[in-house]
């Protein structure tokens, strides 16, 4: 939040959280600038997503585009939560 806040200039953020049997899933939106997402993100940002996803053994994905504003999907077992 405080890098789509800080970066990307975005009006409007949107927040989905959904709950299965097996997955807890974060979907983040924003109608901000973007980045190249293809190209390896090497910023404190990425790196502290990387490692807290490592740390919860989660999966995460990001799609951006120049000027489209970027989603990023992050998905938890729900075995994983609870045992931590």
């Amino acid at each position: 939040m405080t890098n789509i806040s800080k970066h990307a200039g975005a009006t409007h953020i949107s927040i989905q959280l959904r709950q299965t049997d097996l997955w807890l899933i974060l979907l983040v939106h924003d109608n901000g600038c973007g980045f190249d997402s293809e190209k390896e993100a090497k910023g404190l940002g990425m790196q502290n997503i990387q490692l807290r996803m490592q740390y919860l053994e989660g999966f995460y994905r990001f799609k951006s585009r120049k000027d489209k504003g970027t989603t990023a999907l992050f998905l938890f077992q729900q075995s994983k939560i609870q045992s931590t």
